[in-house]
């Protein structure tokens, strides 16, 4: 904080979902974004699928590649909850988390 205060430095974050693009890129678009200045990302929380693909079955191999990776490039990483974006499975199971209007129309999930 002493640092922004002093006007002799800022963080610059930016989201970043690695789920959206393909393994080969994520070096590549680290590296760029570091070059750029930035040194946060925040990622996960459209991801609920990536690790809970059924109820009860966690697999976090995934973003635990891509974590490995940002260790490696020196990128800080905030890790979101996906609260916003429940899964298929969740939304046909508990149709009573979906999202409402006003009026009680539910929106609903398409997978």
């Amino acid at each position: 904080m002493k640092n922004i205060l002093d006007g002799t430095n800022i963080t610059l974050g930016a989201c970043y979902y690695p789920e959206q693009w393909k393994k080969e890129l994520w070096e590549e678009d680290l590296e760029r974004m570091l070059k750029a200045g930035i040194k946060v990302i925040r990622i996960g929380e459209f991801a609920w699928n990536k690790f809970e693909p059924q109820e009860g079955e966690f697999d976090f191999n995934f973003f635990d590649e891509f974590l490995e990776l940002s260790l490696k490039k020196g990128m800080k990483v905030i890790f979101c909850t996906p609260t916003a974006a429940p899964p298929a499975w969740m939304s046909a199971k508990y149709p009573e988390t979906l999202n409402a209007d006003q009026e009680g129309h539910l929106y609903l999930h398409y997978s």
